[in-house]
């Protein structure tokens, strides 16, 4: 806890486990879409590269983009997907020729974000950042000073429209308790990691219903969690996915894993819409597996099946654990987990969808072995599959598919065994 001025004390609730030191990679740089607000558009536009960069004189200092939310701005990016102030050194030409504040306040947070909890503030920290994928850095709570100020600066978001279900809301200290108990039995390290999922999809199921309010339902919520940790430890291998639960799961891998190229959005409406298109028939042919599987925009040399092949034997299961834990942990903490595109989810909702990363991760970390060339999964492929599904979370809501689709995609998620079928599909040797 740190003080954010003269009565105002901000208590920080970072991921635990997680590090974090700037590896000046660039890649950051090389795959976000950068928003900027308008007086952030102001103060770029006034920058004079007279002088300091010549191929940045005269380009605008930001395009137009059309979001999800509507039209907007964000910093230009080349035809490769880089940032046009990226150097080729891999760092910031902002930041070199005019410090750290000039640049966009999502540069300057990232790999951060903040959002209220109560009168507290929850840190997410992007696994889609390569150091912190592989573990690399220093401590969180060393930040806290510098994170601080940014709050301080008003970059900490409004607090989330926190609901149980569809009609319950919740408050954010309510929202707080349950994410909690997430996080116990996610941290729960006497089981396998799929045996933990269980546990929270059944705590999800029996905890959520009538009203969250009162003593009685706090007092129901424990004696579920006490039952549910005291209870008999089930195998967690169930059926395979069915043919309609194979199809949603590629589908959605699909959509984590291939997000849309550098510059989609600053295209003309026809120009886009045909792109939209092309993607959309590109996510047909994953999903029903009429092609090789694609990551990264990216075409592997590799069927499905070889994928499904792959061992994960090579790997050391503590570690491959510790990895897992430690980010999904994070995205509870973080509360990345609650949302979904503009929207926020309600708790029932998000925490099936949120756990079928766990079933993603292990599937792309078996296409990357694959594409290499090996039989067995490398710690590696694990860091870097972790680093691309976390790219795309609380960016994808399934409204964002035909209605049809996405009305058998929620019901899917929701109201069937999903994530345990596919981990049993996915980790089968």
């Amino acid at each position: 806890m740190v003080t954010g001025g003269p009565t105002l004390a901000i208590e920080f609730l970072p991921p635990r486990d997680v590090v974090f030191s700037c590896s000046e990679c660039g890649d950051c740089c090389r795959s976000l879409n950068v928003p900027v607000s308008p007086a952030e558009r102001d103060a770029l536009e006034r920058l004079s590269w007279e002088g300091r960069e010549e191929r940045l004189v005269g380009k605008p200092a930001t395009v137009p983009t059309m979001g999800q939310a509507g039209p907007g701005r964000r910093l230009p990016r080349e035809y490769d997907g880089s940032c046009t102030y990226l150097g080729e050194d891999n760092l910031c030409l902002i930041h070199r020729h005019f410090g750290a504040g000039s640049k966009p306040s999502a540069c300057r947070l990232y790999p951060f974000s903040f959002h209220r909890l109560g009168d507290s503030v929850a840190v997410d920290c992007a696994f889609s950042c390569r150091a912190v994928s592989r573990g690399q850095g220093g401590r969180l709570n060393d930040r806290e000073a510098e994170w601080t100020e940014l709050v301080d600066s008003g970059a900490v978001s409004e607090q989330l429209p926190y609901r149980l279900s569809p009609k319950a809301t919740l408050s954010g200290a309510l929202a707080r308790t349950y994410q909690s108990f997430l996080e116990s039995f996610l941290a729960d390290r006497s089981l396998e990691l799929p045996q933990r999922l269980r546990r929270c999809l059944q705590f999800n199921a029996l905890a959520t219903t009538g009203s969250p309010d009162g003593p009685t339902a706090a007092m129901l919520r424990e004696g579920i969690a006490k039952g549910l940790r005291q209870g008999k430890v089930e195998d967690w291998r169930g059926e395979e996915m069915d043919q309609t639960q194979e199809a949603i799961f590629y589908q959605w891998l699909y959509l984590f894993l291939n997000p849309p190229p550098a510059n989609m959005d600053t295209l003309a409406t026809a120009e886009r819409d045909t792109l939209a298109r092309q993607r959309v028939q590109a996510g047909l042919a994953f999903r029903e597996k009429g092609s090789s599987p694609w990551v990264d925009n990216t075409e592997l040399p590799v069927t499905f099946e070889q994928v499904l092949e792959i061992s994960s034997a090579s790997v050391d299961p503590a570690q491959a654990a510790e990895l897992f834990e430690r980010f999904l942990l994070a995205k509870v903490t973080g509360q990345r987990f609650l949302l979904a595109g503009e929207a926020s989810l309600p708790f029932t909702e998000a925490v099936p969808k949120f756990l079928l990363c766990y079933p993603m991760v292990v599937w792309t970390a078996k296409a990357l072995a694959a594409a290499r060339g090996e039989r067995a999964v490398a710690m590696v492929d694990l860091q870097e599959a972790t680093r691309l599904v976390d790219r795309s979370m609380g960016q994808i809501a399934t409204s964002r598919l035909p209605r049809k689709q996405a009305r058998v995609c929620d019901f899917v998620m929701l109201e069937t065994d999903f994530v345990l079928a596919a981990t049993t599909t996915v980790r089968r040797i």
